[in-house]
């Protein structure tokens, strides 16, 4: 009866960790589906009929405004490891001088790279406060109109 009781729990046990690990996907961002982007025909279709179609894009091209990013990709996390990317998608759309679509874009996950940070910093004049000197230096200064 022991021995019984005692594989039960341990089984319960397994089961309820186990299930606990699975993995949780999730979506970020927007992927438009193919059936959306057949719609869209070069020359033709403006800005509007994009938006209307698609969305409002995730984002539009710092230096170049006549491009529109759709970003979205599909992640996965087991447990407390870190997520892994399981499918990337930037759908970039460009277009002409007029507004309409000049070409299309399909980027995937092997297209992107990996960007490394530089660990230089630029220096600036002046001396670090430390928390209490920050607080201790605010305190009077409340409600003060800000000059500019």
């Amino acid at each position: 009866m022991r021995k019984s009781l005692a594989l039960v729990t341990v089984l319960a046990g397994t089961l309820i960790i186990s299930a606990a690990c699975a993995p949780r996907s999730a979506n970020r961002g927007h992927i438009p589906p193919p059936s959306q982007l057949e719609k869209l025909e070069v020359g033709k279709h403006s800005k509007d009929y994009v938006r209307n179609v698609l969305g409002t894009p995730s984002t539009i091209g710092t230096f170049d405004k006549e491009v529109w990013y759709y970003i979205g990709r599909r992640v996965e996390q087991w447990a407390f490891l870190r997520e892994s990317i399981i499918e990337q998608k930037v759908v970039a759309i460009y277009f002409d001088k007029q507004g309409k679509i000049e070409y299309i874009q399909n980027y995937s996950k092997q297209d992107g790279r990996e960007v490394e940070m530089v660990g230089r910093e630029t220096p600036t004049s002046g001396r670090e406060l430390g928390v209490i000197e920050q607080i201790i230096g605010n305190l009077g200064r409340f409600n003060r109109p800000a000059s500019y």
